[in-house]
């Protein structure tokens, strides 16, 4: 089906990542690539502007995402009062950015 929504056909010998594949590359980040990827971010949200804002005004927000069992970057939240997922949103006025904590819960 997927390949089929990629428009190649169902026999196509080119095959797509397999979810083991995927969710070793999903994994497989360490600090110094999330750390890289998070500068490239901010490199691509200023190269966005035309000129270079003489104010930047962030808005910051969590939300929560239940999670039911165990999963794998959820935390006990006491103020929902359920174990889920809380990522913070980022926002300008025209660009939204959402991280999700990978070593401490929000409280």
């Amino acid at each position: 089906m997927y390949q089929l929504a990629l428009g190649r056909p169902a026999n196509s010998d080119v095959r797509l990542a397999s979810q083991p594949t995927l969710s070793r590359w999903e994994n497989g980040f360490e600090s110094a690539g999330l750390a890289a990827l998070q500068r490239l971010l901010v490199h691509t949200f200023v190269r966005t502007r035309k000129k270079a804002p003489r104010v930047l005004r962030l808005y910051m927000d969590t939300t929560h995402d239940d999670v039911h069992g165990y999963q794998q970057l959820s935390f006990y939240n006491g103020f929902y009062k359920t174990y889920c997922y809380t990522p913070l949103f980022i926002a300008d006025l025209s660009s939204l950015c959402a991280r999700l904590p990978v070593s401490q819960p929000f409280h």
